[in-house]
């Protein structure tokens, strides 16, 4: 059920139910499997099955949280990009392109920290999703782009699947969403904030100047 009161900092997109080889619905199972994983590891995850209000304007509703979010998880299935070629009413591109907007833009944005860029993730589980099969040739060439080398192969059916959880899925997202925290302290206006270290201060009265002291054996 939705919560209005939360702020979401990840994103799950999925094809809910596969046209091709198989109508299973692959992408809900793994969309599902993902949200409770992360969400027990105090990941804040927007799956609209639990997440979205009822009643509102899905599009709406997926652009507020994509504005919101700092991670964006695509689950690579062999029918996710098959109906993107239906650009104007198809929510899955929807979402995948707004994504690629916010990565380009942040890419080019000097003032944004490295490790407090957006990420991208696309996650490839068990392999079922094959590049050269599975990309449409005359598919937005920008997912093209973001897919060809950025794939992240979590193995779901093995022993080693939270090895592959914790190093492919849950790493990379707490990376960025603790570059966020030290962002809130660091890379704010400075206007009504003291720096946590003022370097400015003695070399005896400031942290560092502490440790030194220590290792160095001075003398206040």
């Amino acid at each position: 059920m939705s919560n209005p009161n939360i702020n979401y900092t990840t994103f799950i997109c999925y094809r809910r139910k596969e046209y091709g080889d198989t109508e299973r619905p692959i992408g809900s199972y793994v969309a599902r499997i993902i949200y409770e994983y992360l969400s027990k590891k105090g990941v804040s995850v927007c799956y609209d099955v639990e997440s979205f209000p009822l009643g509102r304007n899905y599009q709406e509703t997926t652009i507020e949280f994509l504005n919101q979010v700092r991670c964006f998880i695509l689950i690579l299935t062999p029918d996710l990009l098959s109906r993107c070629l239906n650009k104007d009413n198809d929510d899955v591109y929807l979402e995948i392109m707004h994504a690629i907007s916010r990565c380009h833009k942040e890419k080019e944005d000097s003032s944004i920290p490295y490790q407090n860029k957006f990420l991208f993730l696309p996650i490839n589980p068990d392999s079922l999703f094959f590049y050269e099969k599975h990309v449409p040739s005359n598919i937005d060439p920008r997912i093209k782009e973001i897919l060809k080398n950025n794939m992240a192969y979590i193995n779901f059916s093995n022993d080693d699947f939270h090895g592959h959880m914790e190093r492919k899925l849950v790493s990379p997202i707490i990376n960025v969403l603790s570059a966020n925290t030290i962002d809130e302290i660091n890379y704010k206006p400075r206007e009504n904030k003291k720096n946590l270290i003022d370097t400015n201060l003695p070399i005896q009265n400031n942290f560092i100047g502490r440790i030194m002291e220590k290792f160095l054996n001075r003398k206040k």
